[in-house]
């Protein structure tokens, strides 16, 4: 055989490679990924430092010398291209997965599998998570906790708020519904940040646990959002329109996409429903649409007798935190069993947090019932929040103290309420409207809150537009929605 016809070092690696235990594939978004020893302990994209680095190390001990540059360049693009029109489509996810088999939660090689006979922890996973490289590896769960230990870190003296956060920080490792956000807000030293950080830590442990600040776009927030299954913004002071719309989207489920670098049609595509929460001293949110979808919870300032140092407590935590972890799992297989059979007689707008956290609350020792009151209260609270918050909303409440009713055009009724605006001083507030036809907008996103306060909007068309405002009995503030 002459030198001519001796094979390519790269066609006898990527030979070699193909005949190996290592799985090519790609996701639901068509990125390539290799998963190195066959199953899902050990996998990466194709185009990763991780790949490039394993290939040119295969390539090593084939050859028993290193290969050039061009060589493992030539060995990745031809394993990108199998993966992608031979591999087969196997979709991804961080941290959490809902499958067939039941719910699985990844350790960072190992995870745990969860039905609704038990928990236990599988070596070789199948195919089904993502990586990235800031993730951490999750602690070992230990059997015999309980999940009512995770309260000795939290500042939260309220049963009614311990219960809604226990239940929260569940739920979050079950993916693929709507989680609420959770707010935390209070005066400073109230341990608002702890919260936070010990959820990443038990949720989705990362070395970006220290929260993150405001996103510049809704691109950026895309993709941070796509690289964490829990995230968390920390110290807000203000909240910009388009962050608003963004947190909205991303608790309830939505897809952001962005224009993928050099490249002139390739999109890359974010689909995202994640579990998000946020703190500052006051609370933020303002529009009506993500309070909807909140669960507000007011912290007061600890004590100095009550404070700990850092390191103390810290300590703690992390040697109570297998155990904690394991009561996570052991309060999941109960609620996945009891979840099927939850019938509420009422459902507010997060239903599925509404149903699972019934079904948490019980499998944890709790009552579902007490939960449902504890939410349903909470959810009162987002109204009143997004009156507060709203001049419009203001202006309507003050508009209706005196009267049952009120009807006219809307410009009669942008009249009318401009001259109580002035009067209290709102009409240059932050979200005045300045005309009836931006009035009109405003009201329609404020019909769910004004209902709960026991005011009805309704709008008639004939010769002239018509808004009718009047008093109902005593709104839907009380919800009793029980398992039937």
């Amino acid at each position: 055989m002459s030198k001519n016809d001796e094979p390519k070092p790269a066609d006898v690696l990527l030979q070699k490679i193909l005949a190996s235990s290592a799985v090519l594939f790609h996701d639901q978004y068509n990125d390539t990924y290799i998963a190195y020893d066959g199953n899902g302990s050990n996998v990466s994209k194709v185009s990763s430092t991780k790949c490039n680095l394993w290939v040119a190390r295969y390539g090593y001990n084939h050859f028993k010398k290193s290969i050039t540059k061009t060589v493992v360049s030539q060995v990745i693009q031809m394993l990108e291209a199998n993966a992608l029109f031979d591999g087969d489509e196997l979709p991804l996810a961080v941290r959490t997965v809902r499958n067939t088999s039941g719910l699985w939660y990844d350790l960072g090689a190992s995870a745990v599998h969860v039905t609704k006979d038990g928990w236990a922890i599988n070596e070789q996973p199948p195919i089904i998570f993502k990586r990235f490289p800031h993730q951490k590896p999750q602690t070992t769960p230990l059997r015999g906790g309980d999940i009512r230990s995770l309260l000795k870190y939290i500042n939260l003296t309220s049963t009614t708020d311990q219960l809604l956060f226990l239940v929260y920080v569940v739920s979050a490792f079950i993916p693929d519904f709507p989680h609420p956000l959770l707010i935390l807000h209070g005066v400073q030293g109230a341990g608002k940040s702890t919260p936070m950080a010990i959820m990443k830590d038990l949720i989705d442990p990362s070395s970006l646990g220290d929260g993150f600040s405001t996103p510049k776009d809704v691109f950026d927030f895309g993709q941070i959002a796509n690289h964490h299954q829990f995230l968390y913004y920390d110290n807000l002071s203000k909240m910009e329109g388009w962050f608003s719309d963004a947190l909205a989207r991303a608790a309830t489920g939505s897809s952001f996409s962005k224009r993928q670098l050099f490249k002139d049609d390739d999109d890359i595509i974010y689909s995202i429903q994640k579990t998000i929460a946020l703190n500052g001293i006051n609370q933020v949110v303002s529009r009506s649409d993500l309070l909807d979808r909140s669960i507000l919870i007011h912290m007061e300032r600890i004590s100095p007798a009550q404070r700990k140092d850092k390191v103390s407590f810290w300590n703690g935590f992390r040697a109570d935190k297998p155990h904690i972890l394991g009561a996570v799992f052991d309060i999941l297989v109960e609620a996945r069993r009891l979840y099927p059979t939850v019938v509420l007689a009422e459902l507010p707008r997060m239903a599925d947090f509404a149903r699972w956290g019934y079904a948490i609350a019980e499998a944890a020792g709790f009552s579902g019932d007490e939960f449902l009151t504890a939410y349903n209260g909470n959810i009162d609270v987002q109204h009143d929040e997004a009156i507060q918050a709203n001049p419009v909303a203001q202006v309507i409440m003050e508009l209706m103290k005196t009267r049952d009713e009120w009807s006219g055009t809307p410009t009669e009724l942008y009249t009318v309420l401009e001259e109580i605006a002035i009067a209290l001083q709102l009409n240059r507030s932050y979200g005045w409207p300045k005309d009836a036809a931006w009035l009109i907008k405003r009201l329609h996103l404020l019909i769910p809150n004004l209902i709960a306060k026991g005011i009805e909007i309704t709008e008639a068309r004939g010769d002239e537009r018509t808004v009718t405002i009047r008093k109902t009995t005593d709104g839907n503030d009380s919800n009793d929605s029980k398992k039937d």
